[in-house]
């Protein structure tokens, strides 16, 4: 039996509780009493033939019964007898005795005719007893239940989840439930799969949170994947209720060309998950990108447009958010804020709320960031609604003043050295960079440092600019990204101290890939001019690994990604040369392209998937392909071919769709070839099948139909051998398991009276100071 203590709702949100409690125990539609801002203004009325009755809404968080009594002598009483109601309830969160009850009866004499009109948190609990649907359909009463928290809490701790469930649980009381949430749960709900999308700060992390947080406390174990599907294919087991997340799944800034998400294959590989999830009874899977990232990512991958990706998307947009429910983003967050009452009161002042939810620039994020104290503590209670109106009008400025001036040094060069990240770092990584690009710009600009330097940084930035989870650095949003990659693109100083301490690959290639995606005059003069700078940093960090292996205890080996593939790197640079047409850039692409077809020819196999993209790259340079690279194809080529006995499927559909698409390979090519094939046929399916999970194996089956079909293969015999297999393997049919999550509410909660106009918004604001 689920008992409510109500701490974590609002005093609005409380007041539409009582509503929709007593109308199910009355059967008959409240309607909103709205009176001056002194006359009672927490009151809803309905006429009842014989006269009004009056429901008065007390909300006292942290208050005690001898505070309550003191507050309606001195302010609620001379306010009734005004009204003077035909009779009056009042309502209040707190616990009450029989004792309270009757000394409450005897201050509002005669309206309050019996200890029965007198309704406290025990008498409110019975209520939602006798009502479920009431219960049910009060999404944000539900999950900030103490039974539903202790639930999830002991979920996470058994599932030893990296999903953050203080932080989500931190998050309830502010929440408003808009219109994508029962939009999204019914996608999620009919297809298993639903990928959140929208404008950066919309929303798209807190309703993503949201719907983990409700499966959490039915049951599902949350897997949040942090590498990639491949990742989420190890954890993946069909047996279990399980949930997986996967945050921003398509990068957080851009989606530039054939991206590592396609070049590695990602593309066909989150499809062929997806359709797993579909397969089992258990699974869910719930994914976030930005609209526009997603929509450039459709434009790339042929595999992702052919998808039913879109049949699993839910766009979050402002207009999901009505007139009262950004009202109440605003008023939630302030209510429950940490911000001294003189913050408040500027808020207050001349209405300037109203100025706040109507502004265009009005998103959740921004809310978010101006009500946290810690934030704005520099700003005094006098110029807070200066400061928040600047920051409505130019969203940009959230950072630029405090990365300007509320940061150390220290915390400055850790946001430029993480903002080169693309999906974010791991700690050990993100340091030596920092460390590198910090001992330069103390030497440039003449600071001091000190051995804690990275240790406070982090301190310094965590829960304002960044997130670390699980030891892996990134950005609190994708906002501040965008915000870090507008100061190097606008910063000559900026680009050459990233340059000239750089010791990743991929930090080179963020400026080349910014100065494509998003040119400013700064940055692509920079590029254009081919400083010494730029040439000796290609060079200097041109062989570096980028592969890094852990032994983790009962997992084996396990690698970790911190910079570029070498068969990528090699792709840039014939991008670049091309691009600038550049001899300088092109020694360079001789360089890497020397090492990589002496390492190919000593046995270490070329990553086949990466390395038709360096081919995909020359045939798209024509300047290059006349200086020396149709010859470098050639090799490359050769080498590819030369090693298709270690192919994977995925990594024969790469080859044989580029055989289809590409310039007529020689006769000793396509003899090469056509062994291979036969090779795999023979041997290379069995070998690739031999050390598959059941999943793997569907995946393997499904895969070389697609072959079968796209590329017209004759794999009849090898697909049958598959199915043979995973029919020996058989599981048990999941259509009636031991154990299987009891549904929760999908639809909206009741259409019922709400705040929608300038002079009820005031009402709802009157209360923020209670």
């Amino acid at each position: 039996m689920v008992t409510y203590n109500f701490h974590r709702l609002s005093p609005y949100d409380f007041e539409e509780l009582v509503r929709d409690l007593l109308q199910a125990e009355w059967n008959i539609r409240l309607e909103t009493f709205t009176t001056g801002p002194d006359s009672g203004i927490d009151l809803r009325c309905f006429s009842a033939g014989q006269g009004t009755t009056i429901i008065q809404c007390k909300h006292m968080q942290g208050s005690s019964c001898a505070d309550l009594i003191r507050k309606l002598r001195q302010s609620e009483v001379g306010k009734v007898k005004k009204l003077s109601p035909h009779r009056y309830l009042l309502v209040t969160s707190l616990g009450l005795t029989p004792a309270n009850k009757e000394e409450i009866v005897a201050i509002f004499s005669p309206y309050l005719r019996s200890s029965q009109d007198v309704v406290g948190r025990d008498d409110l609990n019975n209520l939602l007893r006798r009502h479920p649907t009431v219960e049910a359909s009060n999404f944000k009463l539900w999950l900030t239940s103490t039974a539903v928290i202790q639930r999830v809490l002991h979920n996470a701790e058994h599932c030893q989840t990296e999903f953050e469930v203080d932080r989500v649980i931190e998050k309830l009381p502010v929440f408003v439930q808009s219109d994508a949430y029962p939009r999204a749960q019914k996608i999620l709900a009919e297809t298993q799969t639903v990928v959140i999308s929208g404008v950066p700060g919309i929303g798209k992390t807190t309703l993503a949170d949201m719907l983990l947080y409700s499966h959490m406390e039915q049951g599902y174990e949350p897997v949040v994947v942090q590498s990639g599907i491949t990742e989420a294919k190890r954890l993946f087991d069909k047996s279990r209720s399980q949930i997986f997340y996967f945050d921003d799944f398509l990068g957080a800034t851009f989606f530039q060309g054939r991206s590592e998400l396609i070049d590695r294959n990602q593309d066909a590989s989150l499809i062929a998950f997806i359709d797993a999830i579909r397969r089992s009874k258990r699974s869910r899977f719930v994914l976030t990108t930005r609209e526009h990232v997603l929509r450039n990512a459709l434009a790339q991958s042929e595999r992702l447009a052919h998808s039913d990706i879109l049949g699993h998307r839910c766009v979050l947009e402002l207009e999901d958010y009505s007139y009262s429910q950004k009202a109440r983003i605003l008023y939630n967050h302030l209510y429950f804020s940490d911000l001294p009452a003189g913050y408040k009161e500027a808020i207050l002042a001349d209405d300037f709320y109203l100025t706040i939810v109507k502004h265009t620039n009005f998103v959740p994020r921004i809310i978010e960031w101006l009500s946290g104290y810690i934030r704005i503590r520099q700003v005094p209670p006098d110029q807070y609604k200066e400061h928040v109106a600047a920051l409505l009008d130019s969203p940009e400025r959230i950072w630029s003043h405090a990365f300007e001036h509320q940061i150390s040094n220290a915390a400055r060069s850790l946001l430029l050295a993480l903002g080169c990240s693309r999906y974010g770092i791991d700690l050990e990584d993100l340091e030596p960079v920092w460390l590198s690009l910090h001992q330069h710009r103390a030497r440039r600009y003449n600071f001091s440092t000190a051995p804690s330097d990275f240790r406070r940084a982090l301190d310094e930035t965590e829960g304002s600019f960044i997130q670390l989870r699980d030891m892996r650095v990134n950005f609190a949003n994708p906002s501040i990204h965008d915000f870090i990659d507008n100061v190097l693109r606008s910063s000559a100083e900026h680009i050459e101290d990233v340059l000239i301490s750089a010791v990743r690959f991929t930090q080179v290639k963020h400026l080349f890939d910014l100065a494509k995606a998003r040119p400013s005059p700064t940055l692509t003069a920079y590029i254009a001019s081919e400083p010494s700078t730029l040439l000796a940093a290609i060079e200097r960090v041109l062989y570096g690994p980028h592969l890094r292996w852990t032994k983790r205890p009962g997992q084996g080996m396990s690698g970790t990604f911190f910079d570029t593939y070498p068969e990528h790197r090699l792709q840039s640079l014939v991008s670049w040369a091309e691009y600038r047409r550049s001899t300088a850039l092109l020694r360079i692409v001789n360089l890497l392209a020397s090492y990589l077809l002496t390492n190919w020819s000593s046995n270490l196999s070329p990553d086949i998937g990466p390395a038709i993209t360096i081919l995909e790259a020359i045939d798209a340079a024509p300047w290059v392909s006349a200086n020396g690279g149709a010859e470098l194809r050639i090799g490359i080529l050769d080498a590819i071919i030369g090693h298709l006995y270690l192919a994977r499927y995925y990594e024969w559909n790469d080859v044989l769709e580029y055989h289809e698409a590409s310039e007529p390979w020689s006769p000793d090519q396509e003899v090469a070839l056509d062994g291979a094939i036969k090779r795999y046929k023979e041997d290379g399916i069995d070998e690739e099948a031999g050390d598959c999970s059941t999943s793997e194996l569907e995946e393997l089956r499904d895969g070389l139909a697609a072959l079968q079909k796209e590329r017209g293969l004759s794999l009849e015999t090898q697909i049958s051998r598959l199915q043979s297999r995973l029919d020996l393997r058989e599981e048990d049919d999941f259509d009636s398991p031991s154990f299987m999550p009891h549904s929760f509410p999908t639809e909206k909660r009741p259409k019922t009276p709400a705040p929608a106009n300038d002079e009820e918004i005031r009402g709802l604001f009157r209360t923020l100071m209670d």
